[in-house]
């Protein structure tokens, strides 16, 4: 329908008449700060009761950025009953134990829903006691999600959630046979309760995406994740927790992993390195951006000699398309020499073998301004979409520009294949196909001069096949 701008109670009561009598919408929100803030009570009492009798069938109600919750929570009721809502989103919202209550009420009376995210933005007033939640209220509400078995995303972040809402939702998960995605970020969930979300997730067959970002999981949590989890899962975010990796962990597992954000051992690098190398790793995006490495008592950022651990580490690797180390708003000792690593990595130049052999799968290396221009253009090639064995010919051709030189002493016999391959792996770069045509150009008359001269064993051929 649109988005209006409500600035009176005259504006609220046609825009509920228009509601009510609407026979299309299936969408409805509330965004900003203040929404519906120069309107009366009653006028808001009465929008809401016209959105309850719409003629439309609503299915997905949103609240983002907003405070407007509190206010409005307890006329939800209505709009639940009377319409077949399968999706609710409250998006940075400011959310107290009332709030909260009320939220998981009116999802208990969801019929069949698809999805639900809830995202506070208590964080943004840190002393302000009507905004507090408590981990005992938030578990006694996460019951009302037994029922909900068509559930497949599930957002529950910011709400303080520690071991009390853990063991709530271990009890509810095994009804959740449909969970997709998993989102749990911004809580207080650490080692024990990790443990307790495993269990409970054990059943759940179909999960393929879980978040636990800004959270308090150490080393054997972490640990307890890679060893638990269903097999389903193969994208895994864990940004900002407490782990270092200090010991050795397998990552192989997943193939979406994004430990940005994390202070790791000096070893952890070592310990990411070791998965990517093994050949049966299967991951394809990895985020290690903004990453610490702790030196005694101190935490430094990640410079060149973790990037070339990470790239000679890619030598072999055949899975990963995406690496993330920098980002561009984050300090790093990242010099431009140091992404150089990448380049013999993306293509070996020492010989023909070694370039066919080189890393044909690695596509991003993330926002990187300094890039040096070679391994942007290996990226490039390596992400053009094209096949493995395409891209490798292209960069032979690259490394290799005089790789026609020994094929002369054949004589002119291959001549024909050179000029077909040149022709189909060279069509872009016509300096790459000149430079190939002039050595044979260089080598031709010598040949042609010494048969004419009889000087060449054999029957005289003609040049053209």
């Amino acid at each position: 329908v649109g988005e209006y701008g409500v600035l009176s109670d005259k504006e609220l009561g046609w825009l509920g008449y228009f509601v009510k009598k609407n026979t299309s919408l299936v969408k409805f929100g509330i965004h900003g700060f203040n929404a519906l803030g120069r309107c009366s009570e009653q006028a808001v009492d009465e929008f809401f009761d016209d959105l309850g009798r719409s003629s439309a069938c609503i299915n997905f109600v949103y609240f983002s950025f907003t405070n407007v919750l509190p206010r409005l929570i307890n006329k939800l009721g209505p709009v639940m009953k009377n319409n077949g809502i399968t999706g609710w989103s409250f998006s940075n919202c400011t959310l107290g134990n009332p709030e909260v209550t009320s939220l998981f009420g009116l999802i208990r009376d969801m019929e069949k829903p698809n999805g639900l995210h809830i995202v506070t933005m208590n964080n943004h007033h840190p002393t302000d006691n009507d905004y507090h939640l408590d981990d005992d209220v938030v578990s006694e509400g996460i019951p009302s999600l037994a029922s909900k078995a068509s559930m497949q995303k599930l957002t529950l972040r910011g709400l303080k959630m520690g071991r009390n809402s853990c063991n709530a939702l271990s009890t509810v998960f095994p009804q959740m046979a449909d969970l997709i995605q998993l989102d749990l970020g911004q809580n207080e969930i650490d080692d024990n309760s990790v443990e307790i979300l495993v269990r409970g997730l054990a059943g759940c067959i179909h999960l393929r995406d879980l978040s636990l970002n800004d959270n308090l999981i150490l080393d054997d949590g972490f640990d307890v994740l890679i060893r638990g989890l269903p097999a389903s899962v193969d994208a895994l975010a864990l940004p900002r927790n407490l782990f270092e990796l200090d010991r050795e962990l397998s990552l192989m597992r997943f193939k979406i992993l994004n430990l940005s954000g994390n202070c790791l051992a000096p070893s952890g690098i070592m310990a990411v390195a070791e998965s990517l190398a093994n050949p049966e790793c299967c991951l394809k995006c990895l985020d290690m951006s903004d990453l610490g490495i702790i030196d005694e008592e101190k935490v430094l950022v990640v410079g060149d000699e973790e990037v070339a651990i990470m790239a000679r580490a890619l030598q072999k690797n055949r899975t990963l398309i995406q690496l993330v180390l920098s980002m561009p708003w984050v300090d790093d000792d990242i010099t431009e020499s140091g992404w150089g690593a990448f380049s013999s990595v993306l293509c070996d130049d020492s010989s023909i073998n070694a370039t066919h052999s080189s890393n044909h799968t690695l596509r991003s290396l993330g926002q990187v301004n300094d890039l040096p221009q070679d391994v942007r253009s290996f990226l490039d090639l390596n992400n053009s979409g094209e096949d493995e064995s395409r891209i490798a010919a292209k960069k032979i051709l690259r490394a290799h520009r005089h790789l026609v030189k020994p094929l002369l002493s054949w004589e002119l016999d291959l001549l024909p294949y050179v000029v077909a391959w040149l022709e189909r792996f060279a069509e872009t770069r016509l300096d790459l196909k000149l430079s190939s045509f002039y050595e044979f150009v260089r080598a031709i008359p010598l040949k042609i001069v010494d048969r004419m001269g009889g000087k060449t064993k054999g029957k005289k051929r003609k040049l053209c096949s």
